[in-house]
């Protein structure tokens, strides 16, 4: 019995190995979805036709093989097409299906028409309306192929009445509908790459989807060259995410830190392991990059970090992980960064440089919701999200071997740090950075409840008063809190956020629950003992601050976002 254009479809997909069609049924897609029932192929139901475009997207991204999505006539093809942009700019090969108005029905001003292929053509490679049952096999064949061959979108317009006529012939030629088989470079291309890398005084390799299945060769690579690794979107699952390799520069304070100490005539080991979610930045380093020594080692590592150690009269732990909604998602990656790790370092630091200050970052939140104000170190303990609890085991580590072994270990607890060099694509580290960002891009900042009070401290006065910790003997074995120069409401902070930048506004809403649940309310410091200690004031006041912050940004927004 000869197929109808609907089943010549089908068994097309289904001998290329594609498993699912992503999409939402309406009448002109019936006769696709009957010839889909009787074939092993999976029909995915979704709410939304912008969704199923999402889903082939992802689909094809992560297995290289074809995905496929659907849509009925009128806004089911249109919604469609908002989605495939996620194919189409990461060059995902994926079949887009129209459903269409019998071709009788052209030209009447049918129910919610649409041009397909014409609304299609930006975001495919290809786009045709299989017009005839004659012409189907070799359209089928085409869209598939163009779709291979970009890699990206091909897409295809399906009268009804053709999806249920007869089909004339058979797909032929299906065996070559594959993805494009891997390119090798010439020895020429190698060659150039090679002396460019030897004439390079420093060299950073860019990883993207084409690295996968190479991984231990890149970090071979990687090895060799002392070369850091930093990786696309779709290359972001090429090795593991904790791998010592990986990098995204260097964080907000510690780069702020060493232009500081750089200005005070020292030598400057920068160590830092950068998982992909981290606050930090290379190009935060970037005016002094020549002028340091940047080491890429995993902290745990405790024989790497011996031979590092050596020789440095001070250390400056600021290693850690900020985000306390992340840490409630994902709390094991919490609990190994802020607190694991922290054990090998001190026990390196017993070992090789036992007499050097060491000052470590620790934070605010580890007080939980504040019983009185303002906050003094005396007040009780009571951290509400796991990111309070391990920094909080951290700092006790650092405090019981100065105790125990004598180290000369001083934390600080740091309240909301800001600045030039902050983390700004999202609200991982703070929720400072992203309305700075949003007030740039001139988009509305989102002010959750706006009544609850901070304070505030720009990253030049937090890397001053790190300074003064370490050499301050009177400050060793203590835990010691920093502040700001004022106090102010976040909806007072947003609207002078808006003030400064010269326009924009901000929208109150409520809580998120998940936020709502692990925030600690008002809070701001008592920092007098360690002005008292130190002689330590907020040098830069919160306008200042937000100015000079917005103007960076501005200047370098391409480099955060």
């Amino acid at each position: 019995m000869s197929k109808t254009v609907s089943e010549l479809l089908v068994g097309v997909l289904e001998q290329i190995g594609v498993t699912q069609i992503f999409g939402l049924i309406g009448d002109s897609l019936n006769p696709l979805a009957d010839a889909v029932r009787r074939s092993k192929i999976d029909w995915v139901g979704v709410r939304h036709e912008e969704g199923a475009a999402l889903a082939a997207a992802g689909q094809a991204k992560l297995t290289g093989r074809l995905g496929v999505c659907a849509g009925t006539t009128g806004p089911g093809s249109t919604h469609l097409v908002a989605g495939l942009y996620e194919a189409s700019r990461d060059h995902a090969p994926v079949l887009a299906l129209s459903g269409d108005m019998p071709r009788a029905m052209h030209g009447t001003d049918f129910i919610q028409t649409t041009e397909p292929d014409l609304l299609f053509r930006d975001v495919s490679l290809y786009t045709e309306t299989i017009s005839s049952p004659a012409q189907a096999a070799a359209v089928i064949h085409q869209a598939i192929a163009a779709s291979y061959a970009g890699p990206g979108v091909a897409h295809l317009t399906l009268p009804q009445d053709v999806l249920s006529a007869k089909a004339v012939g058979a797909a032929s030629s299906v065996a070559t509908l594959k993805p494009r088989s891997e390119v090798a470079p010439s020895e020429a291309e190698v060659a150039e790459v090679a002396r460019r890398i030897d004439d390079a005084g420093s060299v950073v390799i860019m990883c993207g989807a084409g690295c996968h299945g190479a991984a231990d060769l890149l970090g071979e690579l990687s090895n060799r060259l002392k070369a850091p690794l930093v990786h696309s979107v779709r290359g972001k699952e090429l090795m593991a995410y904790d791998d010592p390799r990986w990098m995204g520069g260097l964080g907000m304070i510690g780069a702020a830190l060493s232009r500081r100490l750089l200005e005070l005539g020292a030598d400057v080991t920068i160590v830092d392991t950068v998982v992909p979610e981290s606050s930090a930045n290379l190009h935060n380093i970037a005016s002094i990059r020549e002028r340091v020594q940047l080491e890429f080692v995993d902290v745990r590592r405790t024989d790497a970090l011996r031979a590092l150690l050596a020789g440095h009269d001070y250390l400056f732990n600021l290693a850690g992980q900020s985000s306390h909604t992340a840490s409630m998602t994902d709390p094991l990656d919490d609990l190994d960064i802020n607190c694991r790790a922290q054990l090998p370092l001190l026990e390196a630091c017993r070992q090789v440089i036992p007499q050097a200050p060491i000052v470590f970052a620790s934070t605010r939140q580890i007080y939980g919701r504040p019983a009185y104000l303002p906050v003094d170190e005396r007040h009780p303990l009571r951290p509400i999200d796991v990111n309070g609890v391990t920094k909080m085991a951290g700092e006790a580590f650092h405090m019981l071997y100065s105790d125990v072994f004598g180290l000369r270990a001083t934390a600080l607890r740091l309240t909301n740090t800001y600045g030039p060099g902050m983390r700004i694509k999202d609200a991982r580290q703070t929720f400072v950075g992203i309305w700075l960002r949003k007030a740039i891009e001139g988009l509305p900042i989102e002010v959750w409840d706006g009544t609850q009070k901070r304070d505030f401290t720009y990253v030049d006065d937090a890397a001053e008063a790190l300074l003064l910790a370490a050499n301050c003997p009177h400050a060793r074995g203590h835990a010691l809190n920093i502040g700001g120069d004022t106090v102010v409401s976040l909806r007072e902070l947003a609207e002078l956020v808006i003030a400064i930048n010269g326009g924009g506004e901000f929208v109150v809403q409520p809580f998120p629950e998940e936020r709502r649940r692990i925030d600690i309310g008002d809070y701001y410091a008592d920092d007098s003992q360690f002005r008292r200690l130190t002689g330590w004031r907020p040098r830069v006041t919160l306008e200042q601050g937000v100015g000079r912050s917005l103007a960076y940004f501005r200047e370098h927004l391409p480099h955060y976002v």
